[in-house]
């Protein structure tokens, strides 16, 4: 009797500790978490050569309007934190002509928020000063950096872009900034393209594609949890039944390539 009452008590001891010791791991975890994001090593602001530019400061994307074969452009002449919009839709100071002047070089550059500039004022995106540059070093030719990215977009809209768009102004070169919003929706499972380009390479328009995951699973707040090792459990099962459904709807790595 004696013998089954110790062994008893050294489960019930075993268990106890366990369960405290999860749940003291789970509140360290979760502090270090926390201070983590309190405490960076160095401001946002660091990580720019001028002092004060960094995302809130200036605008991350322009104003956009709907477009069929895009999904959105730039507006036209739109202007906001940072940025200025010319009348053809690019991140430019000025209108230009369709055709080039006389020992003119024009070089486009396309693609998304890093290609547009995303946070950064004109004066410091890197086409101004690529611009800027090449004026003080061959002076006698007009060499042009036309800023043309489009935040969200993916290469087949850029494509597209280019070939409606941007060739009409005579490029003499075109940089395709771009590849990550293609990876980045490849792997979410979304195609990003509008219902036009959807159709024409039959892939599901984007929108309803997969479900709202937000909707199936709400986020998780750790205030609504007494036991922080509980909310630990939970976020890992909520984690992994969202990935089983970020896996079942992946684009296949190949047709990503292929468009």
């Amino acid at each position: 009797m004696k013998n089954t009452s110790f062994k008893l008590l050294t489960v019930l001891s075993v268990l106890i500790l366990s369960f405290v010791s999860a749940e003291i791991l789970s509140r360290l975890y979760l502090f270090a978490v926390d201070y983590k994001d309190t405490h960076v090593p160095c401001t946002q602001a660091e990580s720019f050569e001028t002092p004060g530019e960094f995302f809130g400061l200036y605008d991350v994307i322009a104003r956009r309007i709907d477009d069929p074969q895009i999904g959105g452009m730039l507006k036209p002449y739109a202007t906001g934190k940072g940025y200025k919009i010319n009348g053809q839709s690019f991140r430019y100071d000025e209108d230009i002509p369709e055709k080039p002047g006389e020992n003119e070089v024009r070089v486009f550059i396309t693609g998304g928020s890093v290609a547009f500039g995303a946070g950064v004022n004109m004066d410091q995106v890197y086409s101004s000063v690529a611009e800027n540059y090449i004026k003080e070093l061959i002076p006698e030719s007009r060499v042009r950096f036309i800023n043309a990215g489009v935040g969200g977009v993916v290469s087949t809209n850029e494509r597209v872009w280019i070939e409606n768009h941007v060739i009409r102004y005579t490029p003499s070169y075109v940089i395709m900034f771009s590849g990550w919003n293609d990876t980045y929706y490849g792997q979410d499972g979304g195609s990003n393209f509008p219902k036009e380009l959807s159709k024409a390479y039959g892939l599901p328009f984007s929108e309803n594609k997969r479900p709202n995951i937000n909707k199936i699973f709400p986020p998780l707040s750790t205030d609504d949890y007494v036991l922080k090792s509980i909310y630990i459990i939970e976020l890992v099962i909520r984690n992994l039944r969202v990935g089983d459904i970020i896996y079942k709807n992946m684009i296949d790595e190949d047709d990503v390539i292929q468009i």
